[in-house]
This record gives C-alpha cells, sequence and structure tokens, in this order.
C-alpha cells in the first residue's frame, strides 16, 4: 500500500465551518483590500504534532485554506503513516485540535494537493547502521548527489530538481532517539525498531504527475486521486538512480597492447582515489582533454561499475534484498 508522511493540501473555504468563532487563532494580514490572509499563530502550531501550518487566504478568484500536516497527526497510530485508510482520520484529528472546523467529506474528495512526501517503511534484515552503509553505493548515475540527512542518513538529490525533488534514506529510530520530544508521546516507539525509511519529497506539479501519475482536475491534482495512485514511487526513484547493471568485463591485461594496459591502470587509479564516487570521477574528467567524447565517459562509468561490483558485491546484494522488501510493502494490505 502506498504511504505518505506529509501533505500540503488546498481546499475552498466554503468547506469551512463557523469561520469567524476561529479567527482568534490566526495572525491577520491585509495586504490590500481585496487580498486577506490569515496564519495559524505559532504558539497555536506548536501545541499540535503533526500540524505545520494553516494559511486562509483571501483572493480576488476565490477564497481558499491551505492545510500542511504530517503522519504525526495520527498521534499513538503514527506508525501506520498517511494512507487511504487514515486519511480521515488524520482529517478529524486537524479538525479535533480545535484551531479550524471543515466539512472532512468535502475536503476529503475535493481538496487539492500542493507537495507531498512518498514514504515506505522497511524492517532491515540487517542493523540499520549497516543497511545505510550498503545503501550509499545505490546511486551510480553523475547527475545524482549524495549528502547526509540529519546526521540520521542520507539524502540523493537531482542537481536540476535539488528544491523540489530528492530520496531522504535514513535511520528511522535513531531519528525518533534524537528528536523524541517532537514525537506524539502516545506513539510506541517500538514500531519503529530496525526501520530504515525511504521517502521522497515532491514540491513540484511536475515531477508529482510524473512519479504518481495522476490526472489534473481544473488544473490540480485531488488528494483521493494521489492516495489512490497504484504507482510504485519509491521503486521507481530508485530505478532512476541506481546502479547501472549492463556494464561489460575489461579485457584481461594479457590481451591488451600495452598502450590498453596503461589507459586501463590509469582508469583505475582515478577511480580508487575518487573513492568509488561517481561525481569526483566526472569531476576529474571535466580537467582532461576529450571529456566531451562520449566513449571516455562512458569507458569511465563502465570501468566503475566494474570495479565497484566486485569491490562492494555484499553492499549490492543489500541493496537488492531492500528493494524486494520495498516491492513487497506495496502489496501488502
Amino acid at each position: 500500500m502506498k504511504k505518505f508522511d506529509r501533505f500540503k493540501i488546498q481546499f475552498n473555504a466554503d468547506f469551512l465551518i463557523d469561520w469567524e468563532n476561529y479567527k482568534d487563532n490566526y495572525d491577520p494580514n491585509f495586504k490590500s483590500r481585496k487580498n486577506h490572509t490569515y496564519t495559524l499563530l505559532q504558539k497555536n502550531l506548536k501545541k499540535y504534532l503533526g500540524l505545520n501550518s494553516i494559511l486562509y487566504k483571501e483572493t480576488d478568484l476565490e477564497d481558499v485554506v491551505d492545510i500542511e500536516f504530517t503522519g504525526k497527526i495520527l498521534g499513538k497510530n503514527y506508525h501506520k503513516l498517511i494512507s487511504i485508510d487514515t486519511i480521515r482520520e488524520c482529517l478529524e484529528n486537524i479538525v479535533n485540535t480545535g484551531m479550524i472546523n471543515f466539512d472532512i467529506d468535502k475536503v476529503l474528495n475535493y481538496s487539492r494537493v500542493l507537495s507531498l512526501d512518498v514514504t515506505c517503511d522497511v524492517k532491515s534484515p540487517i542493523s540499520t547502521e549497516k543497511a545505510l552503509e550498503a545503501l550509499k553505493y545505490i546511486s551510480i548515475n553523475e547527475k545524482w548527489h549524495l549528502r547526509t540527512f540529519n546526521h540520521t542518513g542520507i539524502t540523493i538529490y537531482y542537481e536540476a530538481l535539488s528544491k523540489d525533488f530528492h530520496l531522504n534514506i535514513y535511520d528511522k529510530p535513531k531519528e525518533v532517539r534524537k528528536k523524541y520530544q517532537f514525537f506524539p508521546k502516545d506513539c510506541d516507539i517500538r514500531n519503529f525498531d530496525n526501520i530504515i525509511r525511504f521517502e521522497v519529497q515532491i514540491r513540484d506539479f511536475e515531477t508529482l504527475q510524473e512519479y504518481l501519475c495522476v490526472p489534473k482536475v481544473h488544473g490540480y491534482f485531488r488528494l483521493l486521486d494521489v492516495l489512490q495512485s497504484d504507482q510504485k514511487v519509491i521503486l521507481n526513484v530508485l530505478d532512476t538512480i541506481e546502479m547501472d547493471e549492463s556494464f561489460t568485463i575489461s579485457k584481461s591485461h594479457a590481451t591488451m597492447t600495452a598502450a590498453e594496459i596503461e589507459k586501463d591502470q590509469h582508469m583505475e587509479r582515478v577511480i580508487i582515489e575518487a573513492g568509488y564516487d561517481i561525481n569526483k570521477v566526472m569531476s576529474y574528467l571535466k580537467m582532461i582533454k576529450g571529456y566531451r567524447s562520449a566513449a571516455i565517459k562512458k569507458r569511465y562509468i563502465n570501468k566503475l561499475n566494474e570495479l565497484r561490483s566486485a569491490k562492494f558485491d555484499d553492499k549490492f546484494q543489500v541493496i537488492k534484498e531492500f528493494r524486494e522488501l520495498i516491492k513487497k510493502s506495496y502489496s501488502d494490505k
């Protein structure tokens, strides 16, 4: 089943109930005579875990409400995350905060999705530390970059979409221990024992449509359509960034000419000195004559694949096992 840990939705203000009775919870901002906004006060936000923001906007076209919330709004059921099965409970809990009231059925059926985090929690077959060490080798695509994520894992991001789209892979129990005060007190943290979380953050419409394949309705994506999408988002992202296993094994040095051996050994030295890092290898190639030759680039990537496969075979086996576990999670009810 597809799950999410964050949604930012928007709906028509006509779905609100007794809005005038809730305005005191908000900070008004009158930008002009026609365009007013009301933002939920920070002191009120801090009271409710999982409620990130509420914004009421009066505009020339229509009055709308933007709400951003996370799976923590589920309280003791946080480990279940946001799904087609729990979305109503999320909306009910938002209403139960007393900060806003709205017609839950209308919001459920007609609200629009502005951004989201697609999430998959996987029970690691090995320690989370060893799993993350292996998962660092998941990308062999030079257009994807890796950095640490909150000291609990890694972020893999595409160079052209770094702000709007990236994949986080992290040690969930470690995050819970580090930020325990930011988790629901009635949530049993044992539900996260040995969990590795895969989380794709999507903050633009184009990427959302590409990976969730949902239709636009009046220019937007409806909440229910997104929740019911049959796309295996995490697996599709991994297909994009993972190692290309179609490499060819280099010829034996015994069958090479002296010049070929020298070139092969030079490639190997460059790759080893770069720590088998695809981006560092590409940075080296940019400095040498002939970088624009696709053949040279292909030879280096092929050699890198070959060397990494031999040196880190145990880690690639872990990566394959996680793929199977993610695949299984999509078929679980």
